[in-house]
């Protein structure tokens, strides 16, 4: 039969979070009934499967406008010397001057790191060591970020001593608090049994019950269950229970500040690590007992359900570089799971086996489209660059990480008061390992030694008919690349034989081309490396009828 050439899908929506899941597709649908052909695809909630080829694994990559890119990682804080593996969680710190630092609990060691250092510091005056279960927020309020310790104190770094200063929350019985959030000004707190505790307007450390300054506290209506977190959001804030979820609107009020009200349909959470937030986003998004779920204060809608049900199957997969096969296992306890939302853009789930997270997958809300990275870390969180202050040298603004560039607008006097590097859009999705290092992703096209991998596939022309892959085209990979390319084939249609490695007959600027004659009853093409991909091409032709 005469060769043929296809354009492949890098546009598609979704992809299976398990290689398996992902069902025979075909070139020529014939009578097909799992098949819908597409001007494009819009990259919206209903491109579902539509049994086209396309990706169905990838690690280190995320979507673009055009296809896929791979992505890198760049430290930008080392690991902390000498050698610790504690470290568990970040936790951005802010003061009135608009100093920001980094903030790792690490069950009582703290560490903080405060620009000018240039490197962790441990902080263990909090009580020593702690209980790594025991409870540990923030609250950033009026200029000031306090950190409280469930039933132990409430704390706020001083930048002059490099210590944290005890903080008195007058009013208050430490002992029996749970945890504090802040929001519109107010400083809140609850206790043990689900009693919200609301600050004075003008101090947030005042506690003591009085009609003038509007302290006060009053029980949760409506909550189902035991409080788990109480997060900010625009306007309010969401209490997360067991069993549902209040959200608690600002009401302008003195006396009575907010209004608490159940969300409809909203689930109850499992664990603190299960809800994420940026204070100023109208939504949340968390892993309740109803699903995935997008949270406003007084309504909310299940989403996702592909993510929600990969990380509640038990299910985990990984790839072999070296065999190029993929490993799944069965798991008889639930994922471990972390959720964080970053930039207002990439809603990401982090997992892993055990205590460590090997694996995030990122949802882009804005292209509505997965990406997937595999790295080692404890969080992932919103990286907003720690900043330089007081008399600073150019050697400071080296180890901080400013160059020229930053410096453009910045006067002498300037330098002299305060250096705050501004986050730049997609500079800040940021993973903290257990030693401390922090790497942000990058997604720099000029990469050459990602390492990242793509599967595109399988690729059968029609049902009845074996297929003879000839060759392929990729566009956008840099001259200088790791970039690697292989084949996965299959005789049966749904396991994969040894891969095939084809011959590259032509690698000028941008354009890979490939050729190899397999046969089988579909192919697949692996990629491996960096790789920008905006346009991949096959050649192939009908072989024999495929026979059972």
């Amino acid at each position: 039969m005469a060769q043929q050439h296809s354009r492949c899908n890098l546009s598609a929506a979704r992809f299976p979070f398990v290689t398996a899941l992902h069902g025979r597709t075909i070139i020529l649908p014939q009578h097909d009934m799992n098949f819908q052909k597409s001007a494009i695809f819009a990259g919206a909630d209903q491109d579902r499967d539509v049994g086209v080829p396309q990706v169905f694994y990838m690690h280190n990559c995320m979507p673009t406008e055009q296809g896929f890119q791979s992505v890198g990682f760049g430290t930008v804080i080392e690991p902390a010397s000498p050698a610790v593996t504690d470290f568990d969680s970040a936790i951005n710190l802010g003061d009135p001057d608009g100093n920001k630092f980094l903030f790792s609990p690490a069950a009582g060691k703290n560490y903080v790191f405060d620009a000018p250092v240039a490197s962790w510091a441990s902080i263990s005056s909090i009580y020593g060591v702690v209980q790594a279960d025991v409870l540990v927020t923030h609250a950033f309020v009026q200029g000031q970020t306090y950190i409280f310790y469930e039933g132990r104190g409430c704390y706020e770094y001083n930048k002059t001593t490099k210590a944290f200063d005890a903080v008195t929350l007058t009013g208050l019985s430490i002992t029996s608090i749970v945890g504090i959030v802040g929001s519109n000004g107010y400083l809140l707190a609850w206790d043990i049994n689900g009693v919200l505790y609301w600050s004075s307007a003008t101090n947030p450390l005042d506690f003591v019950p009085s009609l003038l300054t509007g302290a006060s506290s009053g029980a949760i209506t409506d909550l189902k269950g035991r409080v788990q977190i109480i997060l900010p959001i625009t306007n309010g804030f969401i209490v997360y229970a067991t069993e549902n979820a209040v959200g608690g609107t600002f009401s302008g009020n003195i006396r009575f500040p907010f209004t608490l009200k159940e969300i409809p349909g909203a689930g109850g959470v499992r664990s603190r690590e299960h809800v994420s937030s940026e204070s100023n986003l109208d939504e949340h998004y968390a892993l309740t007992s109803a699903g995935l779920q997008q949270l406003s204060k007084t309504a909310c809608k299940t989403l996702l359900a592909e993510a929600s049900d990969f990380i509640t199957a038990r299910v985990f997969e990984d790839y072999n570089s070296t065999t190029k096969l993929f490993t799944v296992t069965y798991l008889t306890g639930d994922l471990n799971v972390k959720l964080t939302v970053v930039g207002a853009r990439y809603f990401v789930i982090s997992y892993g086996v055990a205590s460590t997270l090997t694996h995030a997958i990122i949802y882009d809300i804005v292209q509505k489209r997965w990406g997937k990275v595999k790295l080692e870390h404890v969080d992932c969180f919103e990286y907003t660059y720690p900043n330089l202050y007081g008399t600073v040298t150019y050697a400071d603004l080296l180890a901080g990480g400013v160059t020229y560039d930053d410096l453009l607008i910045t006067s002498y006097a300037d330098l002299y008061s305060v250096v705050a590097t501004a986050s730049r859009p997609r500079r800040t999705l940021a993973f903290l390992q257990n030693t401390g290092e922090v790497k942000v992703l990058k997604f720099d096209l000029g990469q050459v030694d990602n390492d990242a991998v793509f599967l595109l596939g399988k690729f059968q022309f029609t049902r009845n008919h074996s297929c003879q892959l000839l060759g392929f085209e990729v566009e956008c990979v840099d001259t200088g690349s790791n970039w690697a390319a292989y084949v996965l084939s299959s005789f049966d249609g749904k396991n994969f034989q040894s891969y095939a490695t084809p011959t590259l007959k032509r690698n000028q600027g941008y354009l890979r081309k490939y050729q190899i004659r397999k046969t089988g009853t579909n192919h697949s093409l692996l990629f491996e490396g960096s790789f920008n991909l905006t346009s991949v091409l096959i050649e192939y032709a009908q072989g024999g009828t495929v026979r059972g």
